[in-house]
């Protein structure tokens, strides 16, 4: 049953990559710690690449951690006209929490489960991918 619905959300993405075309990749050094969805990645240079219009792909730059992420489509990022990471900080821990691409008004929301009511919000600039 996991193999299926691993088959299907690969073919699902093969079919929709091609059909999405932007030019947003990015890359960040990040000088922290950082949870995505669960998952802990460690501080260091990272590339962000949409891989479908609600798939992200976050790698670092030498390709030693991975992750590939569902998103939520954000609006009014009319301040985040450079590309921009966006981090939630509870403590001493980091959440990934939205990523402007700078090229256009919509931003990637990512989930997070900290569910924590006073968070500090973080940004790191980042600089497009050549």
């Amino acid at each position: 049953m996991k193999f299926t619905k691993f088959l299907l959300l690969a073919l699902a993405l093969m079919v929709a990559a091609p059909m999405f075309a932007q030019s947003g990749v990015m890359k960040a050094n990040i000088p922290f710690e950082f949870s995505v969805e669960n998952h802990q990645m460690p501080s260091g240079s990272y590339i962000f690449k949409p891989l479908s219009p609600n798939t992200l792909l976050i790698q670092t730059e030498d390709g030693s951690t991975m992750q590939v992420t569902l998103t939520e489509t954000v609006g009014g990022g009319n301040e985040y006209k450079a590309p921009v990471v966006i981090f939630e900080k509870d403590g001493e821990d980091y959440y990934l929490a939205t990523a402007w691409f700078g090229n256009e008004d919509i931003g990637r929301e990512f989930a997070t489960s900290h569910g924590q009511a006073r968070l500090q919000k973080v940004a790191i600039n980042t600089f497009p991918s050549k």
